[in-house]
């Protein structure tokens, strides 16, 4: 999983082909995008204003 310079967040294959995009557009980007993965599983992509992206995975409960 990357961070591309775009600020998309973009999943790659082991031969490095793009199977899965989070779709952020780089209007929406200030350049301090951080990815958090949350305590209820949810992935999150958040910047200085805020949420941009979430996976919208929770409720996901990890098992040990």
């Amino acid at each position: 999983m990357v961070v591309q310079e775009d600020k998309n967040l973009v999943l790659y294959a082991a031969d490095g082909t793009a199977f899965w995009a989070a779709g952020i557009h780089p209007a929406g980007v200030s350049g301090h995008e951080h990815c958090v993965l949350e305590d209820d599983g949810d992935l999150k992509v958040y910047n200085r204003g805020g949420l941009l992206w979430s996976a919208n995975s929770a409720p996901f409960y990890f098992r040990s």
